[in-house]
């Protein structure tokens, strides 16, 4: 299998897959538990991310030149904390290992939200503690399990991908994992602490130009290669450890498109997800587009060879320049005309952790956007 490692330390940010991880694991319950009961040891947390929508934990949204930018949104059932102190997990009222956490955004605020575990610990925090939250861990998404002191989230991405409209990212950000973990800090009867994430997938961004007469209308876009598409992240209290695989063969991500129509030398983007991959020097990328001008149904493929290693990384995304004609694809992704991938990460500070009543409160995330190349 295609297995790479990318984090061996943590704190980062950031699927459904069948992960074998040993017996006596406990699946984490998809009933979300009652949050008026706020107690002593809950944490709370503050960081943000923009356009405030009420339909993921987070979602990426694109500017008015397309690019994605990194936001969260409101919930109480999509992210999941783990408390690890000396002797291990430290468990949660009920004996459960982990609890929901809910997601609050901030009005006006692409990276600002207030993030509070819905449960106290059976026990106080103390110095040393970590703290590790991931999303989204919810059926139809990514999955999570602990054996003994070990925590898994796995996530398989469907190579089969929709697109309604021009610049949708709704399928793309239902499967925005992150991760993000940090040091408690205890001094008297508060408790403090930071936290950093990471987004885990890669990005794919297909700019299509229309490069005849008539209206373009787009129906499919794909790209073949050996990319990955599972992820495991496996979680104890020395960190975060990433492993991705699907890609020891060629993978072909689809995404069918609705509703885009490009005039003529316009064009219109189109976005898919994948996890961390390297396509080795003398592979093949394989792109294909279907669609039509007119009565004329076309479909075109291209192959091009790759001169170089070429990474796609975690936290960052590759813009596919796709100018399609009547009889010819074109496929270039310069990085003189785009600018180099830039990685940028989300960081909350905290502040303190009051003991007494379970309320601490955090600082602002810095404005980092979450994307890749720059114009």
């Amino acid at each position: 299998m295609d297995l790479k490692n990318i984090y061996s330390l943590f704190p980062v940010i950031m699927f459904s897959s069948i992960f074998i991880i040993g017996c006596n694991q406990e699946k984490i319950d998809t009933d979300v538990p009652d949050v008026s009961d706020v107690s002593v040891n809950t944490i709370r947390m503050d960081g943000v991310i923009g356009d405030i929508t009420l339909l993921s934990r987070v979602h990426w949204s694109p500017d008015d030149n397309g690019k994605l930018l990194f936001n969260w949104d409101n919930t109480n059932d999509e992210m999941q904390s783990i408390v690890y102190g000396t002797d291990g997990i430290k468990n949660f009222e009920g004996g459960a290992a982990f609890s929901y956490v809910t997601v609050n955004t901030v009005a006006d605020e692409r990276l600002k939200a207030n993030l509070s575990i819905q449960k106290k610990l059976s026990v106080s925090y103390a110095t040393g503690d970590k703290i590790y939250a991931f999303s989204p861990v919810k059926e139809g998404a990514a999955t999570a399990s602990v054996n003994e002191q070990k925590v898994v989230v796995s996530m398989t991405i469907p190579l089969e991908q929709s697109q309604n409209g021009a610049r949708n990212t709704d399928f793309i950000s239902r499967y925005a994992l992150i991760a993000g973990g940090g040091d408690v800090n205890v001094d008297g009867e508060t408790a403090s602490t930071s936290i950093n994430f990471n987004v885990i997938p890669t990005l794919f961004c297909f700019n299509i130009t229309n490069n005849t007469g008539e209206e373009l209308v787009v129906n499919e876009v794909s790209i073949k290669g050996t990319l990955n598409n599972v992820a495991a992240l496996s979680i104890d209290d020395s960190g975060v450890n990433s492993q991705y695989s699907g890609g020891t063969e060629d993978n072909e991500f689809k995404v069918s498109v609705s509703g885009m129509v490009i005039e003529n030398a316009g064009n219109g983007i189109v976005y898919a997800i994948a996890f961390p991959s390297t396509i080795q020097q003398d592979d093949v990328l394989t792109f294909s587009f279907k669609g039509n001008y007119g009565s004329n149904n076309i479909t075109l493929n291209k192959d091009v060879t790759i001169g170089s290693e070429m990474r796609f990384d975690s936290n960052k995304y590759q813009i596919f320049n796709m100018p399609v004609s009547l009889d010819e694809l074109s496929v270039n992704w310069n990085e003189a005309s785009w600018g180099n991938i830039v990685d940028t990460s989300v960081t909350g500070s905290s502040s303190s952790v009051d003991v007494t009543n379970g309320v601490n409160s955090w600082g602002d995330m810095q404005d980092n956007n979450i994307t890749g190349n720059k114009n």
